[in-house]
């Protein structure tokens, strides 16, 4: 709709008015005079006639000038008076030149030669009378219809008017309506947009700085930036700008505009916003807002669980903006971002508190596996001394070949071989201990589980002295994908498990069985069965809990690092008593992907 435009109808109607005041003035004084008025009008008019022509007469000498005055004179008389007044001048007109200018003068005798002259004038009076009886009535009834086309003129007028103020009314509350509809979906979109901003970001810089660039790319604002508290100080975590204020929003200062703002809003917890249009003419406004066609100004906190985490500045160039409704709905959309925030300052404090807990159990388990070696204390002095006995004895014999005459020096070479070899088992006897006591990150690879195995049970050698052990492992068994050390640590833990279980029972003689296989879901299985003291059902599930323990010196740790540990290579471990003999040891592992 447009408003109808009345510059052109108002002054038009104006000059109608003023050409109606004359008609109106002329009516006042010929129409609207009294009778009697008129007839004594025609009188004086006649009179005048009579004075004039007798005077210019005298003066100009011309005894034939007599009809033109009283002639204008009939014609005033029945313009301004009518048909009557206008007889009533010619009338006086004849009388007046048969008086004056006809022979004799001074006399109203008229001789039948003068009446055909008088006859004629008093006829042409008439005919000037009647048409001018004519001329006003035809006059009188243009005047009422003018007076009642322009009452309906006027009446039209103002109902135009009206209705033109109306529509006008009407035109602009739409589009304020409009106006505000498209800021409502300007907030609803905003909304939506934080939310999927959340699920899109990654952490929390990320989140606020996608938050500023969707408030100015996406919706239109000029100016916006998210701030935080820093040690007791507010500064701009992001912002996002247009075109021609990204150098203003670089360039701001700690002590910028905005920051005053931000600050209040922080402490109180409450929305707050400045527009141009709400200001009054003596109050000082925002320097920096007006110089930078900024018209309204909007601050929300940034509120989750009752918690101030910071406020939210919008800069509008729309001088309407940040009304009540578009206000509450930009508000509930700073929430959400507020619960954003939360949620990723909750993950980066779950992080650092799992990467905390990773190096805490990183350090149980070699602590575990310190302790573990500490039992196998004999075991390994045992296995580094057999290579260092056969290091002497290899040696004394290579020398008693050389000191032969001649030297035996093929004898001496294999005992040189020997040494050699020897050296080579008393090293790697080392290596393995120290791989078990080293504190490092753990090392996925392909491993045969068998081989792992073999590995423990060679440093627990001294430990199964008098234990009969049954190995049955399943040939050609698919690798497994795992860290050897921490596998190692499962295996000593639970083999020394075993030995310590079998040491209550001297009545019967101590026997260990370890097998691997594949289960039906295509897992490798390691079994550690043993004859001991067993559990029950009550302990079965308990062992396996932190710091409980059977054993009456223990920390309670072992089989709860050892469960960690296979689950964390994606497996299970679980204990399967054995009735009055014993107790089995179970854990799969899944299969190394080729």
């Amino acid at each position: 709709m447009t408003a109808y435009s009345t510059t052109s109808d108002d002054t038009s109607l104006s000059r109608e008015q003023a050409d109606f005041s004359k008609f109106k003035l002329e009516r006042s004084w010929r129409h609207r005079c009294p009778v009697a008025l008129r007839y004594l009008i025609a009188l004086v008019l006649a009179g005048l006639a009579w004075v004039t022509t007798f005077g210019l007469r005298h003066l100009i000498d011309a005894p034939s000038f007599q009809t033109p005055f009283f002639v204008c004179a009939i014609v005033l008389s029945s313009w301004i008076g009518g048909a009557g007044p206008g007889i009533v001048a010619t009338i006086f007109s004849i009388f007046a030149i048969e008086f004056s200018f006809t022979e004799p003068r001074y006399t109203l005798t008229f001789t039948f030669s003068e009446v055909p002259k008088f006859t004629v004038f008093f006829l042409a009076g008439a005919f000037i009378s009647l048409l001018a009886r004519r001329q006003r009535r035809d006059e009188e009834a243009l005047l009422v219809a003018r007076e009642s086309l322009e009452e309906k003129v006027r009446d039209r007028t103002t109902d135009l008017e009206r209705a033109n103020r109306k529509l006008t009314e009407e035109v602009a509350e739409r589009t304020r309506a409009e106006r505000s509809l498209q800021r409502l979906n300007r907030a609803w979109r905003v909304r939506g947009l934080f939310n999927r901003s959340i699920a899109r970001s990654a952490d929390e810089p990320e989140l606020v700085a996608r938050v500023c660039q969707t408030l100015v790319k996406s919706s239109g604002y000029r100016l916006a930036w998210v701030a935080e508290v820093d040690q007791n100080r507010v500064v701009a975590a992001a912002h996002a700008a247009d075109d021609r204020f990204e150098r203003v929003a670089e360039a701001w200062a700690a002590d910028g505009p905005g920051y005053p703002m931000a600050t209040r809003v922080i402490e109180s917890g409450l929305a707050f916003s400045w527009a141009q249009r709400d200001r009054k003419r003596e109050e000082p406004g925002d320097p920096w807002s007006e110089s930078n066609e900024v018209k309204a100004v909007l601050a929300l906190p940034l509120i989750s669980d009752d918690a101030i985490l910071g406020a939210l500045l919008l800069y509008s160039g729309d001088g309407d903006a940040f009304d009540k409704q578009e206000t509450d709905l930009l508000q509930q959309a700073a929430n959400d971002v507020a619960q954003g925030i939360l949620l990723f300052r909750a993950r980066a404090a779950r992080a650092s508190a799992e990467t905390a807990l990773k190096k805490t159990r990183a350090e149980l388990e070699r602590v575990s596996r310190v302790t573990t070696m500490g039992e196998l204390t004999a075991s390994i002095a045992h296995e580094i001394n057999q290579p260092l006995a056969a290091l002497v004895t290899n040696a004394n014999a290579c020398l008693r070949w050389l000191d032969r005459n001649p030297p035996e020096m093929d004898e001496a070479r294999e005992a040189a071989r020997r040494i050699i070899r020897d050296g080579k088992r008393g090293s790697d006897v080392l290596a393995r201990i120290r791989a078990m006591l080293k504190k490092q990150d753990p090392i996925r690879e392909d491993l045969a589980i068998n081989e792992v195995i073999d590995e423990i049970l060679a440093l627990a050698r001294t430990g199964l002295d008098g234990v009969r052990l049954v190995k049955d492992y399943s040939a050609r068994l698919p690798l497994v994908h795992g860290d050897r050390v921490q596998l190692q640590q499962v295996i000593l833990n639970l083999v020394l498990n075993s030995l310590d279980a079998m040491k209550v029972t001297p009545d019967r003689a101590p026997a260990l069985s370890i097998s691997t296989g594949v289960t039906v879901g295509g897992d490798i299985e390691v079994a550690i069965c043993d004859n001991g003291i067993g559990l029950t059902e009550e302990q079965v599930e308990k062992i396996f809990t932190t710091f409980f323990t059977t054993k009456t010196e223990g920390l309670g740790m072992g089989l709860s690092i050892c469960r960690s540990i296979i689950e964390q290579h994606g497996g299970r471990l679980w204990a399967v008593p054995n009735g009055d003999t014993g107790v089995t040891f179970r854990f799969t592992l899944p299969v190394a992907l080729l």
